[in-house]
């Protein structure tokens, strides 16, 4: 069986077992909407790697659809459905990107965060995977890079970097006004002195 909605389609295998969570409420149905307060907070709450280490790999993710709600929710399926879901191009990629591609995640509602669902197929704008359980899927853009990271010189390895000379001290300011009484002193004393010895020469 087959269904569509605004581009978003859903395949459901002739041989597939169905087992709705609610035996009142029977009626698949697939649902595009605007994705919620809290599926727009949790953005990328799933994807974001830890970037505490140095030269760890980070990661942007960018929703790049509508939400799609299959209905009703908690219905399995086995073997699983394969959902359809559009996706504009996204944004360009950001300077330092080492990776980026497109992948369907899965709305946890009770741990309120998105989960991306292993096995993509991209083909015409269009993301496709299998899954076994109805939720709200929407298609995301994963971006991967790697921020710089910066090294701190080890403290007292070598640097090529020349250390710069110590400011040169100021000699102490010589006053004039205190040298030249010593001087004029020691001449008189000298004076004297040579006085002295030639009055006993000649006595």
């Amino acid at each position: 069986m087959t269904g569509s909605n605004k581009g978003t389609a859903l395949a459901i295998p002739a041989a597939s077992r169905v087992v709705f969570a609610d035996e009142d409420d029977q009626e698949v149905a697939v649902s595009v909407v605007e994705p919620s307060a809290d599926m727009l907070s949790s953005i990328g709450a799933d994807a974001s790697s830890d970037a505490s280490e140095p030269g760890a790999p980070a990661q942007v993710v960018t929703l790049v659809s509508k939400a799609v709600y299959l209905s009703p929710s908690g219905t399995t399926f086995d073997p699983p459905v394969t959902v359809g879901i559009p996706f504009t191009a996204g944004t360009s990629r950001r300077a330092g990107t080492t990776e980026s591609r497109k992948a369907i995640h899965r709305y946890n509602t009770a741990l309120k965060i998105w989960e991306e669902k292993p096995g993509t197929v991209i083909t015409a704008g269009v993301a496709s995977v299998e899954t076994n359980s109805f939720s709200s899927y929407a298609v995301f853009d994963i971006e991967t890079f790697t921020a710089p990271v910066t090294t701190p010189s080890p403290a007292g390895g070598d640097d090529d970097t020349p250390s710069p000379l110590p400011a040169a001290t100021p000699a102490p300011a010589v006053d004039l006004s205190l040298i030249i009484p010593l001087v004029v002193a020691g001449g008189a004393v000298l004076v004297l002195a040579l006085v002295a010895m030639l009055f006993v020469s000649r006595y």
